[in-house]
Order: structure tokens, then sequence, then C-alpha cells
């Protein structure tokens, strides 16, 4: 609910008047000397081709389709080109130099991933709820809120673990290890499922994801230059953000993949099981026609009622191995953490905060 609000063009100019009111300029303010109008362009065609390619993609069977190939080919060229004009240009509007630095660049690796889980169980738990639930959106929104409290909730805490000394790295893996129980409470829903089962494991989702973010922030940014943290910090929201593009575009393609997958073995099984199968198939069949439905009739029904709870059986199958995998993935970039250091230099915090 959160992150949809921040999609909101309102939203978005209320974010930047209070910033502009309330967020103080930085000490290390630096006056750009030139503008790079071709790099600006090139970014914006390439970064917009990459979102249309991502969210047309599984609806046009991605490279099937010559209009997401086409999308393709022209964010791979302008990136390119934008990279080249970067790295060329004296004012660069995005320093890729300071990717040199080997914990950024594991950082920006690490966000990237990290926003792919978030907006991608953002992404799925809606679609779960109103599609097999039956919730409406305001319902799903409610119920998602107490996750977006928990992180909010949680990220100032880990702001002053990290002034107290506790170490980041520690501070991730715990938040690691709370958001991969929360996945596991997540692969644990069924169709029967109800808000009490989703409370715990929602609440915990935010809470571990609020643990990570700021530790990692501090990172990531801790051995750039301050002169340099603004361009950072933008580089690292970027990718961030496309991350969590990439990701809700392969859940989503995923979820169609997995879905498909589990209703043949389903359909498998009901076939290997003929008594269980002509069991179910007589008990609707009795309903039906209880209902005044011919024979003929009342045996369709039933067909098609076993059909609609075997889709709805795939899919809840699918929801439910995308979680538990979303889940492993923040686990499985627990060991980049190796290639960051805390350096001596605490007093770069505030600014990495800031």
């Amino acid at each position: 609910m959160a992150v949809d609000l921040l999609h909101q063009p309102a939203a978005r100019a209320i974010a930047l008047f209070m910033v502009l009111t309330f967020v103080p300029d930085s000490a290390h303010r630096k006056v750009a000397e030139a503008v790079d109008y071709l790099g600006l362009i090139l970014l914006a065609v390439g970064v917009g081709a990459l979102q249309l390619m991502l969210e047309r993609g599984e609806k046009q069977d991605w490279f099937e389709s010559a209009e997401i190939l086409a999308y393709a080919i022209a964010s791979f060229l302008s990136l390119f080109a934008f990279v080249i004009r970067q790295l060329e240009y004296d004012h660069p509007i995005v320093n890729l130099r300071i990717m040199r630095d080997l914990q950024f660049s594991v950082g920006l690796l690490f966000t990237f991933f990290l926003g792919a889980a978030l907006f991608s169980t953002v992404f799925l738990f809606p679609v779960y709820a109103q599609t097999l639930i039956g919730f409406d959106a305001f319902q799903t929104g409610m119920i998602i809120l107490p996750s977006a409290l928990a992180a909010a909730f949680t990220m100032p805490i880990a702001a002053k673990m990290l002034s107290r000394g506790v170490p980041a790295h520690f501070i991730i893996v715990t938040g690691a290890a709370v958001f991969m129980y929360a996945m596991w409470g997540h692969h644990e829903f069924t169709t029967e499922s109800g808000l009490s089962d989703f409370f715990w494991p929602l609440l915990l989702r935010g809470f571990g994801l609020g643990l990570v973010f700021m530790p990692l922030n501090n990172l990531t940014l801790a051995k750039i230059a301050p002169k340099e943290i603004p361009n950072a910090t933008g580089l690292y929201n970027l990718v961030r953000q496309l991350g969590g593009s990439v990701g809700i575009a392969v859940s989503a393609t995923l979820l169609v993949k997995f879905e498909d997958i589990k209703r043949s073995g389903l359909v498998e099984h009901l076939a290997h099981d003929n008594a269980a199968m002509a069991e179910r198939l007589d008990l609707f069949g009795r309903m039906f026609r209880q209902k005044g439905e011919s024979a003929m009739a009342a045996t369709q029904k039933a067909y098609a009622l076993i059909n609609l709870q075997v889709n709805k059986q795939a899919m809840m199958l699918a929801f439910s191995d995308l979680f538990l995998w979303f889940g492993l993935a923040i686990v499985l970039l627990l060991p980049l953490l190796f290639w960051m250091r805390t350096p001596p230099r605490m007093a770069q915090a505030g600014d990495v905060a800031h």
C-alpha cells in the first residue's frame, strides 16, 4: 500500500514539497557546472524503454513479441550510450566512476535484489488476497498497512542500534532471518486463510525489511567521499527501483509458469486416482441434480467445478512457492556481506543516514 501510494502524482507532489520545505541542504552540496542534456535524454529513454518492456513483457509473451524486442533493443542501446557518455563527459549527471569502489558495487547488487524481493511480495500478496481469498482493494490495503508501519517503525530502531555500535552485518543478518521466517509464514497460506493467519507474517515481513534497509545503506555508502554521497544515493535508489520493476515482472511471469506446472501435476494425480475422482464427480453430480439439473448438465457442471478447484489449488501452490523463493533470495544474498566492511571513520554515518 505504501509503495503504491508513492506512484500517485499527488503523493509525489506532496513529498517534493515536504522535502524542499523541511530537508536542509547537505553540507557537501555542490552546484552543477553544466547540465548533460544528452546524458539525461539517454537515461530517460533507456529506463523508460526498460520499464515498458518489464510492464508489458508477460502479456506479450516476452521476446516472441516484436514490440518487446524493440523496447529491449532501445533500452540496451540507450543505456550503453549513457554509460559511455557518463564516463567520457567532464560533468556527468551520474558519476559512474564511484562504482570502482567494490563495497559500493556490492551494495548496489544487494539492494537490486532486495528491491526485487520487496516489490514482488508487495505485488503478489494483493493478487493472492483478491483472487483466491476474495478481499476487495480496501480490505487488502488495510491488511498490508501493519507491514508498512512495522517497516517505518523499525528503520529508526535500526539507525539507533547502529549509532550505539551494533554491527551493521549483525542487524542485516537478523533482518534477513526475520524476513525469511515471514516468507515461510506466507508459504503456509492456503485458500482458507484469514486475517489471523495474515497478521504476523505480514508484520514480520515489514519488521525484517526495516532492519535491513538502514544498515545496508550505511555499509554501501560508508566508503564514498562526502562530496559524492548525493550522486551515490541517487544511483543507489535508482538501482533499488529497477530491482523492484524487474522483480514484479519476473514474479508475474513465474506465477503463470508455476501455476501451469502445478496444474499439470494435480491433473496427473487425478488421472491416476480414478476411485477418488469418481467419488467426487458423483458427489457433485448428485448436488446439481438435487437443484433440478438434468443428468447430462449435472455431469458437465461437476467436471467444471472440479476444474475450478484444480485451477484454484494450482494458483495457491504457485503463490506459496514464490513467497518461499523470494525469502530464500534474501538469505542467499548474505554472503555478499563478506565484501562489505565497516570503516573506522564512523563519523560518516550521520552523512549516510541523512
